[in-house]
Order: C-alpha cells, then structure tokens, then sequence
C-alpha cells in the first residue's frame, strides 16, 4: 500500500477494508493489518477523503484497543490531521469525552508524544484555516470543543510539564508555546 501505482487500485476497496478493519475481532492481525494499510492509504492527501466517514469509529476504537491498536489509530489520526483540508471534518466530529484522558502522564512516551503531535496539528490547523472564529458551528461532543473550547485540554497539558521524560517534556513545551 505504499506503492503509488497500487493504492491507485486499493483506492477502489478502500472504504470495504476500513468497514471490514471496524467490525473484525478487536486487535486481531486481521484489524491491525487493515490499520496498517489505512495508516499507509493517509499518508498523503490523495485517498483521505474517501475515510472521513469513518473518523468517529477511528476515536471509537482509540479507546476500544489494546495498546498496540492505540498507536496505530492515532498514527492514522496524525496523518489525517497534517492534511489542512481534512480539519472542518476532523474537528467537526463527535469524539469520546475519554480522549482527554490520553493527556495522562501515566501513558508511556509513545502514547503522549502521539496525542501531544495530534493536539498539536489540530491546534496549528484550527488558526490556520480560521476555525476558531466559527465555533458555533461545532458541538459539545466534537473534537474542536473538546480541544479548542473546553480549556480541559490545556490544563492537562500543562501538568505533563513536569513529565519525567525529557523527550515529553520538550513536546510539551513546543505545543504550549504555540498556545
């Protein structure tokens, strides 16, 4: 799948591989191969579009999954997130209230690093696109709110200041310096 000549003919059963990846066995091979092949599928911008339906079981399954799982849906999530145009729909989704909780300094380096880089494209995204002034737009329930609006996210953040991983510590300085 990372082949551009054949995503080109992936392209075709990418939404059926995503709804199969969704209902299979929760973290089997067979769901972590499908993850894989969407995490490849995102990389660039050419096939997201065909996925955003999707973006609410993606947070769904965030929460759902063992560990391995976890990192590979917010790789997935990452990769949605560096593509401006895929923002409205992102943030415009209803997220689980649980998401916060990934801002935990009990989660290893990993885990953190990923939710802090997804907060992060999010946050550059939202001023960029000029999300910010349309807020009224977005539910409680959405990804925007509970990122943007809450301030829930930020003082989360701001505890893992004092993380005692150096490499977690530096992220978290550069996202709230981008505050």
């Amino acid at each position: 799948s990372v082949n551009a000549e054949n995503q080109g003919k992936i392209k075709t059963y990418i939404s059926q591989v995503c709804d199969d990846t969704m209902i299979c066995r929760l973290d089997s091979a067979v769901q972590m191969a499908g993850l894989r092949l969407l995490t490849n599928m995102t990389v660039t911008n050419h096939y997201q579009h065909l996925l955003s339906y999707s973006f609410p079981d993606f947070f769904a399954l965030l929460f759902l999954g063992n560990y391995f799982t976890k990192i590979q849906i917010m790789k997935l999530i990452i990769n949605f997130t560096e593509n401006p145009a895929m923002t409205r729909e992102l943030v415009s989704c209803k997220v689980p209230s649980e998401l916060i909780s990934l801002f935990n300094k009990e989660w290893d380096r990993e885990i953190l690093l990923n939710i802090l880089t997804l907060f992060e494209n999010i946050n550059d995204n939202i001023k960029n696109e000029g999300l910010a002034s349309s807020k009224k737009e977005f539910s409680r329930s959405s990804l925007f709110f509970l990122f943007k609006e809450s301030g829930v996210c930020v003082k989360k953040i701001k505890a893992l200041a004092n993380h005692n991983d150096l490499v977690v510590k530096v992220k978290v300085l550069k996202v709230l310096t981008k505050l």
